[in-house]
């Protein structure tokens, strides 16, 4: 499977993502999801704004993660934070990519043949060239395991934190 990671900015790109969370997950799909509501949250707001990556195979996108930056405080410190989420992948393509993976005898670090993984890892390695003092997320219980385990993510139940968005 070849397949590249991509930076989406343009509505077109976002109305693109919006049939993609359509078509493969029609019973999670609400209103946060909409190309309106993720253009708007990523490019459009004034209070704060992110950064949208989808990996695509021939074309199609077969995942995607985003990254909303915020100003808010760390302790006494006004620092940039931003909230990973949106992450969805498409689990035939997961599956494809991890058996070509295996035939092939590819690395098989999570990072390296996971979908989700490797959105993850360019993510925070945007996150750390812009500085960003904490990054954080609400997964549900199917992507929990995937932050905590495999990209080392803490859990953690009271931060010193305040937001002024």
């Amino acid at each position: 499977m070849n397949w590249k990671i991509e930076k989406i900015n343009d509505k077109e790109d976002f109305d693109e993502l919006e049939k993609f969370y359509k078509e493969k997950f029609k019973n999670l799909f609400h209103y946060r999801l909409t190309s309106n509501y993720l253009f708007w949250k990523l490019k459009k707001n004034t209070q704060f704004n992110g950064i949208m990556l989808v990996a695509k195979n021939k074309d199609q996108i077969i995942g995607s993660l985003s990254l909303t930056l915020k100003k808010g405080f760390l302790g006494n410190e006004n620092k940039l934070i931003a909230e990973i989420g949106d992450s969805y992948v498409d689990f035939n393509a997961q599956k494809k990519m991890s058996f070509i993976s295996k035939e092939k005898n590819f690395k098989k670090d999570f990072v390296t043949r996971s979908i989700f993984g490797n959105l993850a890892n360019h993510l925070l390695d945007i996150a750390e060239k812009n500085s960003i003092g904490l990054i954080y997320g609400v997964p549900n219980n199917k992507s929990y395991q995937g932050y905590t385990k495999n990209l080392n993510f803490k859990k953690l139940s009271l931060l010193n934190t305040y937001s002024f968005t």
